[in-house]
């Protein structure tokens, strides 16, 4: 069995992420068994959205420029 893909027609990896000891304990805390990966892969995710809708606004010119 095991679990289901998240988007079928995009397949999912495995790749290792480096974390400090203190900042794994800390999500531990907060994130049961389970749950740590799916917030790990949505706040990736709302991040590089982020910073994909930055790099595609113009950038406005400084005022030292202009």
């Amino acid at each position: 069995m095991g679990r289901p893909p998240l988007k079928p027609k995009d397949p999912t990896v495995k790749t290792t992420i480096r974390l400090t000891e203190s900042l794994l304990r800390r999500v531990r805390i907060v994130f049961p068994d389970g749950e740590m990966s799916d917030f790990l892969r949505k706040s990736l995710e709302a991040e590089v959205e982020r910073r994909e809708a930055s790099a595609a606004r113009p950038s406005k010119p400084s005022p030292a420029e202009g």
